[in-house]
């Protein structure tokens, strides 16, 4: 049964119009798993769209095999625009968003849908559940980069997690889309920030889940850990960006002590290096724009 025909089935049985998009860059490894699981939802589906944005791989080729539309970015323009793209193109008031590297329960999607029980609700996300951790680094990541708030179900949550939820299209609107300069993370933080400052209401339901496919290499991690943290916020005065070179170290020693407290005496390396990591490329920005402006008053004279 194609989407259609199980939209037309189920539009007699009061189930509320919902638009699924997966943002996508270079995710020829994971598309498959994900919309093998999107196909499999117990909630009717009115359309799915695949937001390609300017993938080099076979993203397209392999999503064009699914009964889903392609919207195609022909340059990478980051996922913030990726996700308006999405939103932008929607039929439906309810917009769902799925990370292309996850994959969801069968009853993901109706979970989200069951907490739009009154006009104020924005948005509900999921929980994301990491599948592997059998190696180091994806068990540091499951720990410290984790994507859920836990067990319990939470009205207005710090944030929802971009990886999976559900947002009202007029609400988004009504604020003004995600923020653009965000184009690898922190585009759900501040999404979620500003929906709650105009008095929407959001709704974190752990009973919606999904995993995730990620795996991680020692490399992969650490640039992870860079653009989950630091990499959107960089574009300081050379004095604001002084002050955060320790930062990273800050919270490096924060982790050791919660892996301490935890028994996770194998990921305090991994605490310390990814610290260091992030205080060496913030250094680096540091110094940089120090150049740049000496050389600046260097060519005023």
């Amino acid at each position: 049964m194609n989407i259609a025909q199980r939209t037309a089935k189920n539009t007699s049985t009061g189930y509320k119009k919902v638009t699924l998009y997966v943002p996508c860059y270079n995710a020829e490894k994971y598309i498959s798993e994900c919309l093998e699981g999107v196909l499999k939802q117990t909630y009717p589906l009115d359309e799915i769209l695949i937001v390609d944005d300017g993938s080099t791989d076979k993203t397209v080729e392999i999503a064009s095999k699914y009964p889903v539309r392609i919207i195609q970015h022909e340059v990478n323009k980051g996922l913030a625009t990726a996700r308006n793209t999405g939103f932008k193109n929607a039929k439906s008031e309810y917009v769902a968003s799925l990370d292309a590297d996850c994959v969801p329960e069968p009853d993901w999607l109706k979970k989200l849908m069951e907490n739009f029980t009154e006009e104020g609700i924005a948005g509900v996300g999921g929980k994301l559940i990491e599948k592997y951790t059998n190696t180091l680094v994806n068990k540091w990541r499951a720990v410290h980069m984790k994507q859920n708030h836990g067990d319990n179900k939470i009205i207005n949550p710090d944030y929802i997690f971009g990886s999976n939820n559900v947002f009202k299209r007029s609400a988004v609107e009504d604020i003004g889309y995600y923020n653009e300069n965000y184009r690898t993370n922190y585009e759900d933080v501040d999404l979620s920030n500003r929906l709650k400052e105009r008095g929407y209401k959001l709704v974190y339901e752990p009973e919606a889940k999904v995993y995730h496919l990620l795996k991680d290499t020692l490399s992969s991690l650490l640039d992870r850990g860079w653009r989950w943290g630091y990499a959107g916020r960089t574009d300081l005065s050379r004095k604001e960006l002084f002050k955060k070179i320790v930062i990273p170290l800050g919270v490096s020693a924060l982790q050791a002590i919660e892996d301490i407290k935890n028994g996770y005496f194998s990921l305090i390396p991994l605490d310390f290096l990814t610290g260091l990591y992030n205080s060496t490329k913030l250094a680096g920005i540091f110094i940089s724009k120090s150049k740049w402006s000496l050389k600046n008053i260097k060519g005023a004279k």
